[in-house]
């Protein structure tokens, strides 16, 4: 991915500081993502995305028409708070939507995040608490969903007592659920 980013800004003539200064990161961050030195957040990661006018799957490569993911099988993943893991649910994604699997311990947080488009949350195991900067909070029991327009500070968290485990599916824009 930071190889691919890398690309994307050289090919636009944009400097390590120029793009800094639009996604509110350090330029060292971005020269470290840029060489495979650090991950990064998903909330980090949309704003950097919106700059280049990109979708999730455009940095991650693509791959065939079908693919099979099993449950031992290498996937992209990152840290989306502390306490917080996150996997993209496909290897190659390349549609107008992306499904991460995100692992909580108990009380932790994703970090706030908006972006372009829709995100759905389902909830696997655990209690999940979902907070929007313009909504009263909502619980999730396992089973329970929640679809959203995400352009509005939001996050995800576990309930105190357990881990939770949600599928998260982000969505370039509402068509992608027809």
């Amino acid at each position: 991915m930071g190889e691919r980013l890398r690309e994307i800004r050289t090919e636009r003539g944009e400097s390590l500081a120029s793009v800094a200064r639009v996604t509110r990161l350090s330029s060292s961050f971005l020269s470290m993502l840029e060489q495979g030195r650090t991950d990064i957040s998903l909330g980090r990661l949309l704003p950097v995305l919106e700059h280049y006018g990109l979708r999730i799957e455009e940095v991650l490569g693509s791959g065939d028409d079908a693919e099979v993911m099993r449950g031992g099988d290498p996937a992209t993943t990152f840290s989306a708070g502390t306490g917080v893991e996150a996997y993209v649910a496909v290897r190659h994604p390349r549609r107008s939507f992306t499904p991460f699997v995100v692992s909580y311990e108990p009380g932790a947080w994703s970090t706030w995040s908006e972006h372009r488009g829709w995100e759905f949350v389902f909830a696997l195991e655990g209690a999940v608490r979902v907070e929007r900067s313009d909504l009263a909070a909502i619980e999730l029991a396992p089973g329970d969903s929640v679809h959203f327009e995400a352009s509005r500070p939001h996050r995800v968290g576990a309930g105190d007592a357990g881990p939770a485990r949600v599928l998260v599916v982000l969505a370039e824009d509402q068509a992608a659920w027809h």
